[in-house]
C-alpha cells in the first residue's frame, strides 16, 4: 500500500486541473505523483472542487487495452505491472483476466522473478528438444507437488554435475529465454560428488501438464513409460533417458563394451518390449533391491550390438541435444572398434599391435564398469 506523500502548494493547481480539465481520476493522480489517494483529496477539497460522479471518475478501458491486458498476462507480466502500465487497480485487471476466461496464477507463481519464454513447452511433445527434455525430465527431474493451506505448490526441479551446465543452458533457453536462473550448489568433495547446477522451474502448469504425462512426485520406484510418445521422436525421448540415467562401459576381460539404462521395475520392463519388438535391441532386465524398494537395469553387452543402438540413438540429432560427455565416450568407443579391426587385421597378416593407452584408460575404469553409478 502507498504511504502518503507531501505534494508542495506549486503542484496543487496543476492537480486540480488534471481532475477538473483532463478529467483523470483519483487514482491516476496519486499514480503520477507517487502517492495515496488521500492527500489529492485533500488538495481539492481546499480548492473547493466539487467532486465528479462515480460514473465520469471511471477510467475507460477499451476492447483494444483489454485484449493487450491479458495477452501481457498470459505472457508472464503480474497483475501490479499491468495496473501500473495501465492506470488502473490490479483488481481491475483481475476482473478483465477472469472475464476472459484465463486462469488466475497463484500467489507463489506471480512473485516469480524469471519470465516465461514458452510455459506451454510440454503442452504438446511434437518437436526433438521436448521429447528429448521429457526424457531427461523422467529420469533426473523431481516434479514436487504439495498442498498447503488450499494452496497449490508446483515446481519442477533438475540438476546436473557442472561439466553437463551445457544442457541446463539449452534447456533455459527454450523455457525462459536466459539461463540466468541456474543456481550453483556446492557440494562436498567426498565419495566423487561433483558440484552442481539446479534448475528449477515454478509453473503449476507446467507441473500438472508432466504430472499427466506419469512424472508423479517420488517416481523412482513408480515411473512408467509415458503414452504421449510419438514413434518418429521415440529415440529423442530415449536419447534424454539415457543421458540421465544411462552409462556406457567397458569390459576389459572380454574387450567389448556395452551400454545400460537404471530405473523402476515397470518403466524398464516397458522400455525393454519397446526397443526389442520395433527396434530389434536385445537388452537384458537385471532386478536388485535398492533401498526398501526394488529397481531395474537393463544391459547390453557385445560390439556390434551396442554400436547399432547408440548409433540409432544419436543419428538425425541436434549436438545441442546431447549431453557432451557421454557423445564423447560414444565417438570413444567407436574408436577402439575400428582399433580393434585394424589390430585384427594386421595380426593376420604377422604384425604385432597394443591397444592406444589413451583409449584403454578412458574406458577401463570403474565408473563406466558400474552400471548401478551411469556416467
Amino acid at each position: 500500500m502507498k504511504t502518503r506523500k507531501y505534494i508542495p502548494q506549486t503542484e496543487e493547481q496543476n492537480i486540480v486541473n488534471m481532475y477538473s480539465v483532463e478529467k483523470k481520476t483519483i487514482k491516476d493522480i496519486s499514480l503520477t505523483y507517487g502517492c495515496s489517494i488521500t492527500p489529492i483529496w485533500q488538495i481539492l477539497d481546499r480548492q473547493n472542487i466539487p467532486r465528479i460522479p462515480h460514473l465520469e471518475r471511471v477510467r475507460k478501458i477499451n476492447e483494444q487495452e483489454v485484449k493487450e491486458i491479458c495477452e501481457l498476462y498470459v505472457l508472464g507480466m503480474n497483475t501490479p505491472e499491468l495496473g501500473r502500465k495501465y492506470n488502473v487497480d490490479t483488481s481491475t485487471i483481475n476482473r478483465f483476466i477472469r472475464l476472459n476466461n484465463i486462469e488466475i496464477r497463484s500467489q507463489k507463481e506471480s512473485k516469480r522473478i524469471h519470465k516465461f519464454k514458452d510455459e506451454h513447452f510440454f503442452d504438446c511433445i511434437d518437436t526433438e528438444a521436448k521429447a528429448y527434455f521429457l526424457g531427461l525430465l523422467y529420469t533426473d527431474g523431481c516434479n514436487y507437488i504439495k498442498v498447503k493451506n488450499n494452496n497449490h505448490v508446483n515446481f519442477i526441479v533438475i540438476s546436473l554435475q557442472e561439466r553437463d551446465k551445457h544442457i541446463l543452458d539449452t534447456f533455459c533457453d527454450y523455457i525462459f529465454g536466459n539461463n540466468n536462473i541456474l543456481r550453483k550448489r556446492i557440494t562436498k568433495k567426498d565419495f566423487n560428488r561433483q558440484d552442481q547446477y539446479t534448475l528449477r522451474i515454478v509453473s503449476r502448469h507446467m507441473s500438472e501438464i508432466l504430472l499427466a504425462y506419469g512424472m508423479e512426485p517420488r517416481k523412482s520406484f513408480t515411473m512408467e513409460m509415458p503414452t504421449c510418445i510419438h514413434t518418429h521422436l521415440f529415440k529423442h525421448f530415449v536419447r534424454g533417458m539415457w543421458d540421465g540415467d544411462g552409462s556406457i562401459f567397458y569390459n576389459t576381460s572380454s574387450k567389448n563394451f556395452g551400454c545400460s539404462f537404471i530405473g523402476s521395475v515397470k518403466c524398464c520392463d516397458e522400455l525393454k518390449g519397446i526397443l526389442s519388438d520395433e527396434y530389434g535391441f536385445a537388452f537384458h532386465l537385471e532386478h536388485k533391491k535398492c533401498y526398501t524398494k526394488p529397481m531395474s537395469v537393463l544391459k547390453t553387452h557385445g560390439n556390434n550390438v551396442t554400436e547399432s543402438f547408440l548409433t540409432w540413438m544419436y543419428s538425425e540429432s541436434d549436438p545441442a541435444l546431447r549431453l557432451a560427455r557421454k557423445y564423447n565416450k560414444y565417438q570413444d568407443l567407436l574408436k577402439l572398434k575400428n582399433d580393434i579391426k585394424e589390430r585384427k587385421l594386421k595380426r593376420s597378416r604377422g604384425i604385432a599391435t597394443k591397444l592406444p593407452l589413451c583409449l584403454t584408460n578412458n574406458l577401463s575404469t570403474t565408473e563406466q564398469t558400474d552400471p548401478w553409478n551411469p556416467v
